[in-house]
């Protein structure tokens, strides 16, 4: 018995000496850095990792520290945890090693809400003038595009053609990692990528590329959206078949395969279709009857346009569209290459219905016209960046695009023009066809070289362009004038145009970049280029009337020779601190103008000397709240057209003249941008303010005759400004928490004030366009999706000539996509887009239109790949293209022809061979 006792103390002794040395210290100091607190009474605890039990717990002392002297080996979840702080997490592997945490700092909540210190996904995050969104923090459906993730993404929106409007601006480029994959056409990116392959969508302004390798800013900048992908992404084969057919004769189909291994991606596409949803990027779908417009045009000399669509464009286009691209890096990044080729063709046809207003101060002439056309478009482009890390120091980029088009075209155009008092003025009938060629090259060259010194940094760069168009076209015209209601002259042309023009250019330039101190950077350039421009017109016309053209006109031909020089000279400062930059750049030309006329050996020359300055600054207030200011100077320098124009009487009822005595106009433009987001209450807010003002504007002075024959000239507006004012902004917010529903507010106004002479007297044009879009939607793939945004808006055009005769209405436009999940993978969905223009003064039809597009569709395969659907375009067959706008002294209203109603079955296939991780 006291053998067995002695056994059974011994090993209860090693046991503890065994446990003993098994365990270690874990210890550390809870700190506030931002207030230089140390934190007392802090409640710290030690949790298992696989199972969250409790292990040990304990409060830090006076100093703020703590320890747990006897811990055994394993995973650990470590928690401290302060009143009005938010809590620290860290995972611990425990060995037999002791543990210092070190200084553990910890964020009230108060500096939470502003600096979003945490743990987990950032919905949104601000870095300086780039706005970044976690693209695994927003839901879309399975297998959903790039296109459905912009969708869902506050202060972004995309309509049904694909264009991208993100912070009030149109969004022009997508990147991929960074680099131009997919071309020129943004489109291509955000519809055939998947959303899954997403890691962040990055949102800012990108900057020219001379701009970017230089550092000198050039005050040209595009709304630019950059879709940095996940690492498992890069890695394996993804694509798209896709084909639809439906009645009358619409189709649509799509192929895509894309391999990415890598750095290296390379894709093929064929697109093709005659209902406007394929083929076409959401620029060239508004143009040719296939997708939404909602555009401003901007004039220096004529005024603010504004355009109030229904919803497409002009025409019905068939289309087909194919190429490829590549990049690619290797030698760990030294060497790095992108190529790209689109092939195009595009065949539309369609009519415009113009009700045109002129407002003259001796009254108004009304001009009711109505136009066909069709056309047949041909492109080839390519596209191919090489960049070469010679060095660690030196980079050599060279880039080299080519372009290759042809057009064929018919048109026919009939106007009558009547006066105040009902009787017609005038009656024209315009034909024309014939066919264009393009052919282009442009090369860039540039070689950048850093230096020990950090900061200073030199480039050179280098440009060769060439352009060549020719073109043979036919032209018949008839012209009927009246007076008193009987025809008193008839203007007839019939006449075959010979048209050919090279535009050959290049340029020259240096920047150097000099550090000063930490914190401030000099920048001192100088460029030269060189443009020549040869432009030759022969019209010949046919005596006989047999369709033998060979009698020159030499009073509307031309054989002009035009030549620009420009000497650029810059010196810029660069400032840059933790939370603010700043940009001074200034930016002195000398442009020397000169053309000459070689039929009659008669020449201008014309030389000016401009100054153009330019300020941005950002200034971070915290790391998600950013204020950024600009300022810009521009010189409007006028062109050899407008000094001396080309005769051309293409149109016979509006003649253009020049003007030797034009110098140029300066514009200044200024502009305050605030932007923040709040991650505790998911609120997104961006607001802007835009002013301009032109002095020595270059306007029109349109004098038009009884006959109704308006001749154009330009002159410089001495006696006031040309100027406008624009407030944008808006927020996002949690309308429902609970049920996931989503709010954003967005408010836009702009006031213009332009001026133009109309038979030398000066007219006043006031143009506004103010609306407020509220929009709220669900997005969870499952029940009840919906997007509905609601847009009432106040449009006012008035000229001074003719006050009384208004063009102010009210406006009101609702776009809305529902969507209801059912049971065994179907979806509903319903498209519901509608527009009203209230009737004005100057047009007394409203226009109304409610466009319905329902559809149901069925996923199949345990990875829902495989997609049937059924849809209706315009269900109510009201579509029409429509729009009103303000120009010069000119109100006009168009409707044009577009897609209307049809049914459509598709059957879609998305293949991933990508094994992404959710």
């Amino acid at each position: 018995m006291n053998y067995y006792r002695q056994l059974l103390c011994l090993t209860m002794l090693v046991m503890g000496v065994s446990s003993l040395f098994g365990q270690t210290k874990i210890s550390g100091t809870v700190y506030d850095q931002k207030e230089n607190l140390k934190l007392a009474n802090t409640s710290v605890m030690l949790l298992q990792a696989k199972d969250s039990i409790l292990v040990t717990f304990g409060r830090t002392d006076a100093q703020g520290s703590f320890q747990f002297p006897a811990v055994k080996p394993g995973d650990y979840l470590f928690i401290s945890s302060y009143p009005n702080y938010g809590d620290f997490f860290k995972n611990l592997s425990i060995t037999d090693t002791p543990v210092d945490l070190g200084v553990i700092n910890m964020q009230s909540r108060a500096n939470l809400l502003e600096e979003v210190i945490v743990t987990g996904r950032i919905p949104v995050v601000i870095k300086g003038d780039t706005t970044e969104f976690d693209a695994g923090s927003f839901t879309v459906e399975k297998n959903a595009k790039v296109e459905d993730l912009l969708k869902v993404l506050p202060g972004i929106t995309v309509d049904a053609s694909g264009k991208i409007s993100a912070q009030g601006k149109t969004v022009e480029k997508v990147l991929v990692d960074g680099e131009e994959f997919f071309g020129d056409d943004p489109t291509f990116a955000t519809k055939n990528l998947r959303a899954d392959m997403v890691d962040k969508v990055q949102l800012y302004e990108k900057q020219s590329d001379q701009a970017e390798k230089t550092g000198v800013d050039d005050g040209q900048k595009i709304q630019t959206i950059n879709l940095t992908l996940k690492e498992d992404a890069k890695n394996g084969m993804f694509g798209k078949l896709s084909a639809s057919v439906g009645n009358d004769g619409y189709y649509d189909g799509q192929a895509m395969l894309n391999k990415f291994k890598g750095s290296q991606k390379a894709a093929v596409y064929f697109v093709a279709g005659n209902n406007g949803t394929n083929g076409l990027n959401w620029a060239d779908a508004s143009k040719y009857g296939g997708g939404d417009s909602d555009d401003m045009m901007f004039d220096e000399g004529s005024g603010t346009t504004y355009y109030i669509n229904s919803g497409q464009g002009s025409g019905v286009p068939t289309s087909l569209v194919t190429g490829f691209s590549f990049s690619d890096k290797w030698n760990k990044d030294v060497h790095k290459f992108n190529a790209n080729y689109k092939y195009g063709a595009v065949q539309w046809e369609g009519f415009e219905d113009v009700l045109r207003q002129n407002n003259l101060p001796q009254g108004r002439l009304n001009t009711d016209s109505y136009k066909t056309f069709n056309t047949d478009e041909r492109k080839h482009r390519i596209n191919m960046k090489y960049d070469w890390q010679l060095d660690s120091l030196t980079t050599l980029t060279f880039n080299v695009t080519a372009n290759k088009s042809k057009t064929l075209s018919n048109s026919d155009f009939k106007s009558e023009m009547t006066n105040e008092l009902g009787e017609l003025v005038n009656a024209n009938i315009n034909k024309q066809n014939g066919e264009q060629e393009n052919e282009s090259l442009n090369t860039n060259f540039y070689l950048g070289r850093k230096f020990m010194k950090k900061g200073r940094f030199l480039g050179v760069s280098a440009r060769f362009n060439v352009n060549n168009n020719e073109g043979d076209s036919y032209l018949n015209t008839k012209t009927d004038f009246y007076k008193a209601g009987v025809i008193d002259s008839v203007g007839l042309i019939n006449q075959r145009k010979l048209s050919s023009s090279e535009n050959t250019s290049y340029g020259v330039g240096a920047t150097f970049t000099e550090p000063i101190s930490k914190k401030v950077n000099l920048t001192a350039g100088y460029s030269f280029d060189k443009n020549n421009n040869t432009n030759i017109l022969d019209s010949y016309n046919d005596p006989s009337d047999t369709g033998n053209f060979n009698e020159l006109d030499s009073v509307f031909s031309n054989d002009y020779l035009f030549n620009r020089y420009r000497n650029s000279y810059t010196l810029g400062v660069f400032y840059k601190e933790d939370k603010l930059d700043m940009t001074l750049t200034n930016r002195v030309y000398n442009d020397e103008l000169s053309q000459e006329n070689r039929y009659n050996g008669l020449g201008l020359k014309r030389s000016f000397i401009t100054y153009n300055p330019l300020f941005r600054g950002t200034y971070k207030i915290t790391k998600n709240k950013t204020l950024r200011a600009n300022y810009s100077g521009s010189n409007g320098i006028p062109s050899l057209t407008q000094i001396q124009p080309l005769r051309n009487n293409i149109d016979p009822l509006n003649i253009y003249l020049g003007n030797e005595n034009l110098k140029p106009s300066f514009t200044h433009n200024a502009g305050l941008t605030y932007q923040s987001f709040s991650v505790l209450t998911m609120q997104y807010m961006f607001m802007g303010l835009s002013v301009n003002a032109t002095s020595d504007a270059l306007i029109q002075n349109i004098s038009t005759t009884a006959e109704g024959v308006s001749t154009y000239k330009w002159e410089n507006l001495l006696s006031e400004r040309n100027a406008g004012i624009s407030l944008y902004g808006g927020m996002s917010h949690n309308i429902s928490k609970k049920k996931d529903i989503k709010g954003e507010i967005w408010l836009n106004g702009s006031y213009n004030t332009y001026y133009n002479f109309v038979d030398n007297e000066l007219n006043k044009l006031n143009s506004g366009n103010y609306n407020l879009t509220y929009s709220f939607k669900r997005s969870k793939a499952s029940g009840f999706d919906f997007d509905i945004s609601l847009t009432p808006g106040f449009q006012t055009m008035k000229s001074s000539l003719q006050p009384e005769t208004d063009n102010n209405g009210f406006t009101f436009g609702s776009y809305s996509n529902l969507a209801y999940y059912l049971p065994k993978k179907f979806k509903l969905m319903l498209g519901v887009n509608y527009s009203y223009q209230a009737p004005t003064k100057a047009f007394d039809q409203k226009f109304e239109v409610v466009l319905l597009n329902p559809s149901i569709s069925k996923k199949f395969l345990k990875s829902e790949a495989l997609e049937v659907t059924l849809r209706v375009n315009d269900l109510l067959n009201q579509n029409v293209g429509f729009r009103r706008t303000q120009s010069s002294s000119v109100f006009q209203q168009t409707r044009t022809r577009t897609i209307q109603r049809y049914a459509m079955l598709n059957v879609a296939w998305d293949f991933n061979k990508m094994f992404i991780k959710k």
